[in-house]
């Protein structure tokens, strides 16, 4: 049995960049954790595989959406970072937990509750027949703009 842990330093946060540097459909997050192995010493220096599943519990419950495969993700002094490409809807207003699991071993434990930030992601799908997306760089809210961009 493979006894690989995440430390208490796991985070999750938002890979939002503005959209003038990623394309508007970046639907990623930022994964960075503290992996030790069964010694409890930080896994060794090298390329590993992560799986992340999204859960609707702590333990036990639903998977919602598909695994996601990262290989050849970096460890260096136990420490790994990877984006993870995600399905945003997911993020449907529920409460979201992420399982991984390290070079096809067991799901560490505890599983990582998501905080609210990747629900950002959502707003790509509004479908109330508005366009809330200006291209001439406008914020609105109903028929006021509330913010201009920088040039005006």
């Amino acid at each position: 049995m493979n006894k690989t842990t995440l430390s208490l330093l796991a985070t999750i946060s938002a890979a939002l960049a503005s959209s003038m540097a990623q394309p508007a459909n970046t639907t990623s997050i930022s994964f960075q954790g503290a992996l030790n192995g069964p010694n409890g010493q930080p896994l060794v220096n090298g390329a590993y595989t992560l799986v992340f599943k999204f859960y609707d519990s702590p333990a036990g419950g639903n998977q919602t959406g598909s695994a996601i495969t990262n290989s050849n993700v970096t460890v260096s002094s136990g420490i790994a970072s990877t984006p993870v490409q995600i399905d945003p809807s997911t993020f449907n207003g529920q409460t979201v937990y992420l399982g991984v699991s390290v070079n096809g071993g067991d799901e560490l434990a505890p599983r990582i509750l998501v905080s609210t930030v990747p629900y950002a992601l959502q707003v790509s799908s509004v479908t109330d027949g508005v366009d809330h997306l200006s291209t001439t760089g406008n914020i609105s809210i109903g028929n006021s703009v509330v913010i201009l961009p920088e040039a005006q």
